[in-house]
């Protein structure tokens, strides 16, 4: 079988366009709003912790490190990335120690009234659309990294050899999985919804036996906040 390559967000927003148009809020041929698809993009997340809470393995986390520059405020992340995990480091140029930089949610953010402050930054700011950005705050003063944790979707195997991630079964488990929640507020009949919601239950039947017979290998929530590392 030849499977999918998620791999950058060109291929994220074709599922969640997919899910759009079998919610009937997205016609053929028609490109969805920017609050639609960061919309669209929040029912993956949360349909992504779900399902890593039954330790279906559709992402994972892993360290990266992202290089801060003077006086940029915004930085795109990779596009196979679905979230950051928790806190972050701060660690300057030629020091090996590390400050803490703490992620705080929107309302904290929009309420600065100088966003172009420079300093060591502090605190940072997560923006999920059809790509995840890093708003840190204070604005580098000088050059520096931050070091941090990501969750990512993860990958498929295909012509090219990569290692296997994601099944193609599991693709269309989580195009239907969205297409569910987002015609749950849409102008679908309740017929409709509750076809899709019979299509991803026998979809998750196969999806969750595929899972559990590729190892013990589970990936748990986490209790607590602190060092990310």
């Amino acid at each position: 079988m030849r499977l999918l390559i998620i791999e950058d967000e060109a291929r994220i927003a074709e599922i969640l366009r997919s899910a759009m148009q079998q919610a009937g809020i997205l016609a053929l041929g028609q490109l969805p709003q920017a609050q639609v698809m960061a919309d669209a993009r929040r029912v993956l997340d949360l349909r992504l912790k779900a399902l890593q809470a039954r330790s279906v393995l559709l992402d994972s986390k892993e360290r990266k490190t992202l290089p801060l520059a003077v006086g940029v405020a915004s930085y795109a992340l990779d596009s196979d990335t679905i979230d950051v995990h928790e806190d972050a480091m701060i660690q300057q140029a030629g020091q090996a120690t590390e400050t803490l930089c703490i992620q705080f949610p929107f309302h904290n953010y929009q309420i600065l009234t100088d966003k172009t402050v420079q300093g060591i930054p502090t605190q940072f700011y997560v923006e999920k659309h059809q790509t995840v950005t890093i708003f840190v705050w204070p604005v580098p003063s000088v050059a520096m990294s931050l070091n941090y944790r990501r969750i990512r979707l993860l990958r498929d195997t295909g012509d090219d050899g990569k290692t296997a991630d994601l099944w193609q079964r599991q693709i269309r488990l989580l195009t239907l999985y969205v297409a569910h929640d987002l015609a749950l507020g849409g102008p679908l009949t309740m017929a409709r919804v509750q076809y899709l919601r019979t299509l991803y239950e026998q979809e998750e039947k196969i999806v969750l036996g595929d899972s559990s017979e590729k190892g013990s290998l589970q990936f748990m929530l986490a209790t607590h906040r602190g060092s990310t590392w």
